[in-house]
């Protein structure tokens, strides 16, 4: 059970941990609440090799903590096995940021060819993300360990 520093890799992560990310989709998210205790959810994300992205209520606790307190840890398990990272967390909650990473990572409708079709369908995702009071929380990983 060997930790990973962040000065072995560029974001903090192995090429083992890396693909481990990007072979999963639901991890243990752990923030630490407003009374210090540690709050955890389990959420799906999406990983591209650099950010962890998640989409999440405005109102959640996870969100609210990351807001007061950036500094998070999660596990992605695999049966026995898990990986651990910790990072530093950010809530994006205006566009065009939100947008942005809506689209690059939560996927985005068929391509468009013309720029009046992707302004109609950027217009119908925002509206989308404002409906449904959503927030997307951006991760960098800084440190992780695998246990096998």
């Amino acid at each position: 059970m060997a930790e990973i520093n962040a000065e072995q890799s560029r974001d903090g992560l192995t090429k083992q941990m890396d693909t481990f990310l990007k072979d999963h989709r639901l991890m243990v998210l752990a923030t630490g609440g407003k009374d210090g205790a540690p709050k955890v959810s389990t959420v799906l994300y999406q990983y591209d090799g650099d950010d962890i992205v998640i989409s999440s209520k405005q109102y959640t606790a996870h969100t609210r903590n990351i807001r007061r307190q950036p500094s998070v840890g999660f596990v992605v398990n695999e049966g026995r096995g898990q990986l651990i990272v910790y990072g530093r967390a950010e809530v994006f909650e205006n566009d065009p940021e939100r947008l942005d990473l809506t689209k690059g990572h939560m996927g985005q409708p068929a391509q468009v060819t013309s720029p009046e079709e992707r302004a109609k369908q950027d217009a119908e995702t925002i509206k989308r993300l404002d409906e449904q009071e959503r927030t997307v929380i951006r991760i960098k990983p800084e440190r992780g360990q695998i246990n096998p």
